[in-house]
């Protein structure tokens, strides 16, 4: 509609009333959807409000903007005439910005507001499924009092690291993004208030966790830590589990943890079911009929497939849970020996209780104690992975090893990957601009923005609290090219000037005077265009605020220091140049006369 208006304007040589007033009855009939003709008017008459102002409002902008610029014009000499002191500025910077790379807490992919989140319960070990069932009741109360969330499944018995009668796991989910526009309203805060209300039930460990940032890379997000049995089986399960104990009171002892635990237990209480083969022999069992009975009614078996009500269903058999509920019921279920005499089970299998592990996990091949953990507030999955690592190591436990699982094996394996992708995209916005100008000193000069823009884009990311992960990282790698931007109006200029006869001095001047107005016009227009992911909110917010964090706060540091940056390097460079050639023209070599 604008853009219609403008062309109106030009054609007709009217005032700006005219193609500001089509402009907004154009808006009017889109809103209206063609059919109110109040939404025309209303439009119409506020295109004409405003055609009337647009005038006064352009010549003042313009009075503003040239007062801009004689000052930049001031600033810009003072810059020149004083070289080396912005070259050693320049120098400063860029030794400011390696230490805040190096400074800034590293991480990996943000964990986002999913919109839900996975709850652990783990019961004594030993109790029932029914003793499970009434926490998970209360667990339920609570969850109905939390008002942000709209729906929850809580499970008995099951956990995504094994199933015990003494396990449980529940999901809640929350209300959708747009009913939750606050902060406290975020799911990492409902997770916190859910882990404050669910430690008042006793006799339980209960916590909630945020899911993992990408589906299927572990059970939730944080990291996972796998210790390695590599003694041989030097170590027992108790010794084992104890060390892991001692490792996660001493991680939680740095401060850098706000949750480190495992579920594993090795003493839980167990029954061990011994077969007499000499009685078996004695009584003319057999012994594969004996297991076959044990097996069926205690454990149950696949037998076949029916067809029943339209669909397939698959037959089981098994005791009914009253005739398998107690050792005791061995005495009433019988095996037949091969003369087909009906023998008790209990003559043949005794039941004696012991202790033992629910699940013994391996990871690579050796018994494993995998422990979950999240970082402390204001403290980055970098600083948690490296934190465990050092505690792990300043334990020294001989035979034991460690690695890593989910998300946080993604981390350790890319390592300092960032540092070459950037260097290896700075080579190749170097390469490419020295084929264009067909110089290798030119790409020097203009991306001598980069360090500009990467320190202010670690500065925004330092005041906001954000850490170095993979988004913000591929804002650094943008950063390049949109930093660069900048240089290459002025040098291209300028080189376009000395080919005129210019001084390196006066090109620098004339080309950053004259390209400061399209410098600033792509620099606001950007800034605008990346401000939405700055304030992100709702779903993906925290990987939006991150790449929008990076490339906001280097294009507006870069923009303002590519201004003075880029002149005084220029003339530095060039002068430095023509120092080194032969000022005197080469002596003419006299031809012989015919």
């Amino acid at each position: 509609g604008l853009l219609l208006g403008y062309l109106l304007g030009l054609i007709t040589r009217l005032p700006l009333r005219l193609p500001v007033t089509v402009a907004a009855a154009v808006l009017g009939l889109l809103l209206g959807s063609v059919s109110s003709p109040l939404a025309v008017l209303v439009f119409s008459s506020i295109g004409l409000l405003l055609g009337a102002f647009l005038g006064p409002i352009f010549s003042r902008f313009n009075q503003v903007y040239s007062g801009g610029e004689r000052w930049y014009q001031k600033a810009l000499a003072w810059a020149l005439a004083h070289r080396t002191l912005m070259m050693g500025v320049l120098v400063g910077g860029i030794a400011l910005t390696g230490v805040a790379f190096t400074s800034i807490p590293s991480g990996f992919v943000p964990i986002e507001d999913q919109g839900y989140a996975i709850g652990f319960v783990q019961a004594p070990d030993g109790g029932s499924e029914q003793n499970t069932r009434r926490i998970n009741a209360r667990v339920a109360e609570i969850i109905r009092s939390e008002p942000e969330i709209s729906t929850a499944v809580i499970i008995s018995g099951f956990s995504l690291d094994g199933n015990a009668p003494n396990r449980g796991l529940f999901f809640v989910g929350a209300k959708n993004w747009d009913d939750r526009p606050n902060p406290d309203q975020f799911m990492d805060q409902i997770v916190e208030r859910l882990n404050r209300k669910l430690s008042v039930i006793d006799g339980a460990r209960i916590f909630v966790v945020e899911p993992p940032a990408i589906p299927g890379y572990g059970t939730s997000g944080g990291f996972e830590f796998q210790l390695l049995d590599q003694s041989g089986g030097a170590l027992t399960l108790p010794e084992f589990s104890s060390t892991a104990n001692q490792l996660i009171g001493k991680a939680l002892q740095t401060n850098l943890f706000s949750r480190v635990f495992t579920q594993f237990t090795p003493e839980s209480p167990q029954l061990k079911v011994s077969v007499n083969r000499d009685q078996l022999a004695a009584l003319d069992v057999d012994y594969g009929q004996a297991m076959q009975a044990f097996s069926f009614y205690f454990g149950g078996a696949y037998i076949n497939d029916t067809f029943q009500e339209g669909r397939i269903r698959r037959v089981f058999v098994q005791s009914d849970a009253q005739f398998r509920a107690t050792p005791q019921q061995l005495k009433s279920l019988f095996v037949n020996s091969r003369s087909g005499e009906p023998v008790p089970l209990a003559e043949v299998f005794t039941v004696e209780p012991t202790t033992g592990p629910a699940v013994i996990p391996h990871f690579n091949l050796f018994r494993s104690i995998k422990i979950d953990g999240s970082a402390a507030p204001g403290r980055s999955s970098g600083e948690a992975i490296k934190g465990m690592a050092d505690t792990f190591a300043e334990q020294g436990t001989n035979g034991l090893g460690f690695d890593w699982t989910g998300l946080s094996r993604e981390e350790v394996k890319a390592g300092a990957l960032a540092v070459v992708i950037f260097a290896l995209g700075i080579l190749v916005v170097y390469l490419v601009l020295a084929a264009q100008y067909e110089s290798y000193v030119d790409p020097l000069i203009i991306l001598m923005t980069v360090p500009t823009a990467m320190l202010g884009a670690l500065a925004f990311l330092a005041v906001r609290g954000e850490v170095l992960n993979i988004y913000a990282q591929v804002g650094l790698v943008m950063l390049i090219g949109l930093a660069a931007k900048n240089g290459i109006l002025i040098v291209d200029l300028a080189n376009q000037r000395m080919a005129d006869g210019a001084t390196a001095y006066q090109a620098a001047k004339e080309a950053a005077e004259s390209r400061l107005r399209p410098i600033l016009m792509t620099a606001i227009s950007s800034l605008f265009g990346f401000l939405p992911l700055v304030l992100a909110n709702g779903a993906g917010a925290r990987s939006q605020a991150s790449l929008g964090t990076v490339v906001f706060g280097g294009l507006m540091v870069a923009t303002v220091l590519s201004l003075f940056v880029v002149p005084v390097f220029y003339v530095v460079i060039k002068q430095l140049g023509a120092s080194g050639k032969d000022p005197s023209p080469p002596p003419a070599i006299a031809s012989p006369s015919p």
